[in-house]
C-alpha cells in the first residue's frame, strides 16, 4: 500500500492536468493500492479533478482518498456529475451597419 501526500506530491494548488496523470504514472502508485491524502491541499481547479478521476479509474489497483476539503469534494462532484451547457446562439439577431465613406 502507498501513501501520497498530495500537497507535498503537487502543491497546495492543483491546476494542471498533468500533475494528475504524473501522480498515478509514478512507479509506486501504479503497481499498488494507493491512499491519496488531500491534507494541505488548498484548492483544486476543474482540468486536475478531471484527469484525477480518469486516471483513477484506469488504475489496476485499489485508490481511497482521504482528508479532502469541502472545496475538493465539491469540485469531484462537479466533473463527475456535470450539468449540460445551455445551447444558445453565441450571437443574436442584429442588423447590418453600413458605412458611408
Amino acid at each position: 500500500m502507498t501513501r501520497v501526500m498530495l500537497a507535498k506530491y503537487a502543491g497546495a494548488h492543483l491546476a494542471i492536468r498533468a500533475f494528475a496523470s504524473e501522480l498515478f504514472e509514478d512507479e509506486a502508485v501504479r503497481n499498488s493500492d494507493v491512499i491519496v491524502d488531500f491534507a494541505g491541499v488548498k484548492s483544486m481547479g476543474r482540468a486536475f479533478a478531471h484527469e484525477y478521476v480518469v486516471c483513477r479509474s484506469k488504475h489496476k489497483h485499489d485508490v481511497s482518498e482521504v482528508n479532502q476539503s469541502d472545496h475538493v469534494k465539491t469540485m469531484f462532484r462537479i466533473v463527475l456529475n456535470p450539468k449540460p451547457r445551455p445551447r444558445k446562439p453565441l450571437i443574436g439577431k442584429s442588423k447590418p451597419i453600413v458605412i458611408d465613406i
